[in-house]
């Protein structure tokens, strides 16, 4: 299981990468409360969510995660 979300790897989802890649504040942002929800919820989740974003998109790995994160 990856210990942090965002992963270097080349990503084909353009919300990913903008909210990976970015520095603005908003970005800053967000890219820490789903860092921070990963960290609370990954035991949850597939093992391999963090892997698979890159590939399959920010939004659907997010709306996984903010369940898992929810719901505990």
């Amino acid at each position: 299981m990856a210990e942090l979300f965002f992963q270097t790897a080349k990503s084909t989802d353009a919300i990913y990468n903008h909210v990976r890649d970015h520095a603005m504040s908003r970005e800053l942002k967000g890219r820490a409360f789903i860092e921070e929800i990963w960290k609370d919820s990954s035991q949850y989740l597939d093992p391999d969510l963090a892997e698979r974003a890159p590939s399959n998109g920010l939004v659907p790995a997010f709306w996984e995660m903010y369940l898992a994160y929810a719901l505990r």
